[in-house]
């Protein structure tokens, strides 16, 4: 006896196509899935092989472990620079300081002991005691002195004559009287040719002609 069989709705003959669309959508999105999850593991992998790690804060490029900068490998110089009190931005004042600058040296005087400097004071001017009064002045400050008149009066330009090696000592006698030292000459060999009355002063070393120029202000007897 031939038996026969028929297909029942439950085979695989026999699905549905709903049922076949249904399968298909599921398989998508298990697909999906499992690529989704197979790339994240895929990223994490890449990170950890490069050193990286998202979870960790973004690295301060501007330092290293030890906290200190590496960027800048230039050396600062502004430190030592302010311990050796020098500025490179400040220029070098060259002025000098008054307390510290230099003066002129001034020539020492070479002079005689006063007692020992004789001083003749001639009045070449017609006005009586002016050699007195000036004579008077310079035995005060030691000098040996001698009033005379003049051989012939009056004399205009006021004169200080000095024999040799009493030069500075003629200076001393200028700045006494309050004459100017540019009335200082060297004594010719006539000089004594220019006094009245010569005697007794041929071995004076310096003569004081008092003129009428007035260079030689006129003392006054105490």
């Amino acid at each position: 006896m031939n038996t026969t069989f028929e297909d029942t709705p439950g085979s695989s003959a026999g699905m549905s196509p709903g049922m076949g669309v249904f399968l298909t959508f599921t398989a998508v999105i298990i697909g999906a899935f499992v690529l989704f999850f197979a790339f994240s593991d895929s990223i994490e992998l890449a990170d950890e092989e490069n050193g990286s790690d998202t979870d960790l804060p973004a690295k301060d490029n501007n330092t290293t472990e030890t906290g200190e900068s590496d960027d800048d490998t230039s050396t600062d110089s502004t430190p030592a620079d302010e311990i050796n009190g020098s500025d490179n931005n400040e220029t070098t004042d060259t002025t000098l300081d008054p307390s510290t600058e230099t003066l002129p040296t001034v020539p020492t005087l070479i002079t005689h002991p006063p007692e020992t400097v004789k001083v003749v004071t001639v009045n070449g001017t017609n006005i009586s005691g002016l050699a007195g009064a000036s004579a008077t002045l310079l035995a005060s400050k030691g000098y040996v002195t001698s009033p005379k008149n003049a051989a012939r009066p009056p004399i205009e330009p006021s004169t200080i004559f000095y024999k040799d090696t009493y030069h500075d000592d003629a200076k001393v006698v200028a700045s006494s009287l309050s004459a100017p030292p540019d009335i200082l000459t060297k004594a010719p060999s006539f000089i004594l040719t220019l006094i009245a009355n010569p005697e007794g002063v041929s071995d004076y070393h310096i003569f004081v002609m008092i003129g009428t120029d007035g260079r030689i202000p006129q003392q006054q007897n105490n």
